[in-house]
């Protein structure tokens, strides 16, 4: 029965493959998509801050200036974490739908009817 089933495994497996690709890639570009975005914004906010801190940090007080310099250092840290995780998270979202192996398991089914029935 075995030989019988592989083509179709093998037609099933490969319909399965394609479709887990095409999952990873849509995955990754979304992903890509969305780290660059939130990259631009942080950018923004930063530009926006450092060009008009002096103007923004007027009517501050120390603990919210400190707040505003903890943040603006946080942004700097992860603009390299926006670097890091462009290079490599969207291949390893890709590799994660990538099929490591394929196997055919028979499976048999029995029925069993009363005799009183």
């Amino acid at each position: 029965m075995l030989p019988q089933l592989e083509p179709r495994a093998d037609e099933i497996a490969e319909l399965a493959t394609r479709r887990l690709r095409e999952r990873g890639e849509r995955e990754a570009r979304d992903l890509e998509e969305t780290l660059r975005r939130q990259r631009e914004r942080i950018v923004e906010e930063l530009d926006r801050h450092e060009s008009q801190h002096a103007q923004i940090t007027l009517d501050f007080d120390d603990d919210e200036r400190r707040q505003l310099q903890t943040n603006m250092r946080y942004w700097r840290t992860r603009l390299d974490q926006f670097d890091r995780d462009l290079k490599h998270e969207p291949g390893r979202i890709r590799a994660f739908y990538e099929v490591q192996a394929k196997r055919v398991e028979p499976v048999g089914l029995v029925y069993l009817w009363p005799e009183t029935n």
